[in-house]
C-alpha cells in the first residue's frame, strides 16, 4: 500500500511540475512571491479536479436527479480553466477565486440533493478557507471562511426549523462519496500541507542564502576599502598640516571638505562593522568597574569642538557623582553608546541650545539621564528609532549628517553591557516650549564593588 502511495505521489509531483513548466513558457515570473502562489495555486487544482470529476461521474450514475450532474461537469470545467484565467491575466487572486467559488458552488449542490446540514459533503466546506488563505493571504482566508461558515450556518437553521432536504443519492453513490470524502480529504490535507512546508523551507533557505550573500559583500567592501581609507585620511592630514602656514586658503577648503568626508566614510564603515559584529554574535564584553566621570569627560573630549562651535551650554555635576561606578565595558560605553548619543544631541541641538545630564543612583542601578533642548522626533521616528532594518538618518540644524546606523548600535551595546535604554522625545513643532530628546540609560551599580 506505501508503495502505491509513493507511486501516486510521484506521477502527482511529475505533472505537476510539466504543469508549471507549461504555463511558465519560461518567462518566469515577477518575484519568488508570485511563484510560491501559482505553485500551491496550480497544486490545489490539479488535486482537486480529480476529486470534482469524481464527484460529478458519480452524481451521473448515482444521483437519483436529471440536471445536477450537469452543473458538477459545467463546475469541473470553470474550475480547471482557473488555470488558463491565471495564464491569460496572470492574476493570482482572479484564478484563485474562479477555482474556489467553483468549488463551493458544487459543493452546495450536493449538499442539496443529498440531505442538507446532515450531508457529510460540507465537511469540504473547511478546506475552501485553507486552500485561500495559504495561497493568498489572511483577507483571502477571512472572506472564505466567512462564506462557509454563513452557508453552514443558514443549513443547519433551514435544518431545526423542519424543512426537509431531499437525499437522492443510492446507497451505493453514498459509499462513493464516503471514500472520496475520506480518503480525498486526508490526502489533500496531507498533501497540501507539505507542498506548503516544502515551499516555505524553500523560501527561507533562498532567505538566508541571499544574507549571506550581503554578509560577505558587506565584509568584502568593509576590508576592500578600509585601506586606502586610511590613506586618503593620513594624506589629508599630512597636506593640512603642510599648508597650515603658508597654504592657499581655497586649496584648505577643499582639504577640509576631504577630510570631513573620509571621516563620515570611516564612521559608516565602522558602524556597518559593528551592526555584522552583532548579528553574527561575534560581540563579547567583558564587564568590569568603570569610574562615571571619566566615562563622560572621555567622551565628552571627543566633541569639544562642537559644542563650542555651536556655543552649547552642558550642565553636568562632575562633583556630585565623583564617586559613582558602574559595571560595563569601557570602550563600547565610550566610542559606541555615549559618543553616539553626545553626537545626536549636539546635531540636533540649537545655536546657543543646553545639554543636560543628570544621574541618580539607586542601590542595584544607576540611571543616566542626557536631555537637550533641541528639535526632538516625531512618534513614526521613535517606534523606528532601533530597528536596523530602517534608517532614521536626519540632517542636523547646520546640516550636519549622519549615517542612520547609530541607535540600533546604542541600543545593541547596551544590551551587551546589561543596561537598559529608553528614548522620549517632543517636537518643537507641538511643544515650543519644552521640546528635546531625552536618552533614560541605566546600568548595574558597582560603586560598593570590590576590584
Amino acid at each position: 500500500m506505501l508503495i502505491v502511495d509513493l507511486m501516486l505521489v510521484r506521477k502527482i509531483i511529475k505533472i505537476y511540475n510539466k504543469t508549471l513548466l507549461s504555463f511558465t513558457k519560461g518567462e518566469g515570473f515577477n518575484n519568488q512571491k508570485e511563484r510560491s502562489e501559482f505553485s500551491l495555486l496550480l497544486l490545489s487544482v490539479l488535486m482537486t479536479s480529480i476529486l470534482m470529476w469524481g464527484y460529478s461521474l458519480t452524481s451521473y450514475l448515482y444521483v437519483d436527479h436529471d440536471n445536477h450532474y450537469k452543473l458538477g461537469l459545467f463546475t469541473s470545467v470553470i474550475h480547471i480553466s482557473s488555470l488558463f484565467i491565471y495564464y491569460r491575466t496572470r492574476c493570482i487572486p482572479l484564478a484563485l477565486n474562479t477555482f474556489v467559488s467553483a468549488g463551493f458552488i458544487f459543493q452546495l449542490s450536493w449538499a442539496l440533493v443529498t440531505g442538507g446540514f446532515q450531508s457529510p459533503i460540507i465537511i469540504w466546506f473547511a478546506l475552501l478557507p485553507l486552500i485561500a488563505g495559504v495561497v493568498r493571504g489572511q483577507l483571502h482566508l477571512l472572506v472564505w471562511g466567512a462564506v462557509s461558515i454563513l452557508t453552514s450556518l443558514t443549513l443547519f437553521f433551514l435544518h431545526i426549523s423542519g424543512y426537509v432536504f431531499p437525499n437522492l443519492v443510492t446507497p451505493k453513490g453514498f459509499i462513493i462519496s464516503q471514500i472520496f470524502l475520506s480518503f480525498g480529504f486526508i490526502g489533500l490535507c496531507s498533501v497540501f500541507i507539505l507542498a506548503y512546508i516544502l515551499d516555505r523551507e524553500k523560501f527561507y533557505q533562498t532567505l538566508i542564502a541571499k544574507n549571506e550573500q550581503i554578509n560577505s559583500l558587506l565584509t568584502i567592501v568593509g576590508h576592500d576599502i578600509s585601506n586606502p581609507l586610511t590613506v586618503v585620511t593620513i594624506s589629508t592630514k599630512k597636506l593640512k598640516s603642510l599648508l597650515s602656514e603658508s597654504g592657499s586658503e581655497r586649496v584648505k577648503k577643499y582639504l577640509e571638505r576631504l577630510d570631513s568626508s573620509g571621516k563620515a566614510m570611516t564612521e559608516i564603515l565602522n558602524q556597518i562593522r559593528d551592526i555584522q559584529a552583532i548579528k553574527e554574535g561575534k560581540v563579547e564584553l567583558s564587564l568590569e568597574k568603570l569610574h562615571l566621570n571619566s566615562l563622560f569627560e572621555e567622551s565628552l573630549h571627543f566633541f569639544e569642538s562642537k559644542i563650542k562651535s555651536k556655543n552649547i551650554e552642558l550642565h553636568y555635576d562632575f562633583t556630585k557623582n565623583q564617586d559613582l561606578h558602574i559595571l560595563g565595558h569601557s570602550t563600547s560605553l565610550k566610542y559606541q553608546v555615549l559618543n553616539n548619543i553626545f553626537s545626536n544631541a549636539i546635531k540636533f541641538s540649537d545655536q546657543n541650545g543646553e545639554i543636560r545630564i543628570d544621574v541618580t543612583p539607586k542601590p542595584s542601578s544607576i540611571e543616566i539621564c542626557i536631555k537637550d533642548i533641541g528639535r526632538g522626533m516625531e512618534q513614526e521616528q521613535l517606534e523606528i528609532l532601533f530597528d536596523r532594518n530602517s534608517r532614521t538618518s536626519l540632517e542636523g540644524t547646520l546640516g550636519e549628517r549622519g549615517t542612520g546606523f547609530g541607535m540600533p548600535i546604542v541600543k545593541s551595546f547596551v544590551e551587551l553591557n546589561e543596561g537598559q535604554i529608553k528614548v522620549k522625545s517632543k517636537t518643537k513643532l507641538d511643544f515650543p516650549h519644552e521640546h528635546g530628546t531625552e536618552i533614560l540609560l541605566s546600568f548595574k551599580n558597582a560603586t560598593d564593588l570590590v576590584n
